[in-house]
Order: structure tokens, then C-alpha cells, then sequence
């Protein structure tokens, strides 16, 4: 298994009136964190496409436990499984300044040939 942790500042654009962060930005808090954890194995993703194969995300299956909140430094900490049947399976968990867990998430991506239709 891989492992790979990214630090991200909250902007203030991505709270919501509640001063919570907006779950709509989890997902790409998490895809993020996937792009780091390529570079540190050394993969570009860009290659990866540019070499006809892409890894559209099929199911994101997230649980939010705590809030997060504006200007906090979250550590968001993503495995990545041993690829089976050209999918990709991720864990996140996303911890606030205080290491308290306020999400965990599992994303998987399926391997397809660009121009493929995706399927089940």
C-alpha cells in the first residue's frame, strides 16, 4: 500500500455561511491529495493521458464526522490499495490542526481507454 500526506490551508471561499467548510469541496480537496501521491511515486498523471488511458473516478463514498473551518492547515492522508481489475481504490482521511479525524472518505477510479464508454 501507498501512502501520502498533503497540507492544505481553508480559504475563506470555501466555507459556508455556517463558517463550516462546504462538503462540495471535499472532492477536490481529495483529488489533490491523488495527484500528490502520483508525483511521489514518481507517475504523472498528464503522461498517464497523454498515454491514452484516464481514471475517471466511478463511486466516492465520503462520512463526515467534524467540521472544518476557515485558515485551519488540514493534513489529508491518502492510501492507495494494490490496483485489482484496472481499478484504483483510495482512502482518505482528513484530519484538522488538532489531528481529529473530521473525514474519511474511499474514491475509486476505473481504468478506461480514452473514447471508451464506461461501464458498471
Amino acid at each position: 500500500m501507498i501512502t501520502q500526506q498533503l497540507k492544505i490551508r481553508i480559504r475563506y471561499g470555501e466555507t459556508d455561511k455556517m463558517g463550516f467548510v462546504h462538503h462540495s469541496n471535499f472532492p477536490r480537496f481529495m483529488e489533490e491529495a491523488r495527484m500528490d501521491l502520483f508525483r511521489k511515486i514518481n507517475l504523472s498523471y498528464k503522461e498517464i493521458e497523454d498515454s491514452g488511458v484516464i481514471f475517471p473516478v466511478v463511486s466516492m463514498n465520503l462520512k463526515f464526522l467534524i467540521p472544518l473551518f476557515f485558515d485551519e492547515i488540514i493534513t489529508i492522508k491518502t492510501s492507495l490499495k494494490k490496483p485489482a481489475n484496472n481499478k484504483l481504490v483510495f482512502h482518505h482521511e482528513i484530519v484538522n490542526q488538532s489531528a481529529e479525524t473530521a473525514t474519511i472518505a474511499e474514491v475509486k477510479s476505473q481504468k478506461v481507454l480514452q473514447g471508451e464508454l464506461i461501464s458498471g
